[in-house]
């Protein structure tokens, strides 16, 4: 997964009260996006990397890493909540799919 890629979505559940109250909408299950920036993981050196995606913003605040620093940083995805990919041309027709319920389940 790199900046350009386009994901789709494949979990929508369980979201955070801090993931609620920072972004004006969220990923739906079965929908493409496009990321836009890779964001390292601050909470754990082992845990899962983060995506920015173009369709959705969050906002941006202080956060402290998991080694002390403070990083300005926005809101974002964690990256295995996204499955790569399909190719540019075909995501403005699987979403409209998805929009108008001709796929029931992939």
């Amino acid at each position: 997964m790199k900046p350009g890629s386009i994901v789709r979505c494949i979990d929508d559940s369980n979201w955070s009260y801090d993931t609620l109250q920072h972004f004006p909408t969220l990923p739906i299950k079965d929908c493409l996006y496009t990321v836009r920036r890779i964001i390292p993981n601050t909470d754990k050196a082992d845990g899962p990397p983060g995506v920015a995606l173009e369709e959705i913003r969050g906002v941006w605040e202080n956060f402290e890493t998991y080694f002390g620093t403070i990083v300005f940083e926005e809101y974002h995805f964690r990256m295995n909540r996204f499955k790569q990919e399909l190719p540019p041309l075909y995501k403005e027709l699987f979403n409209e799919m998805i929009e108008s319920e001709t796929l029931v389940n992939l």
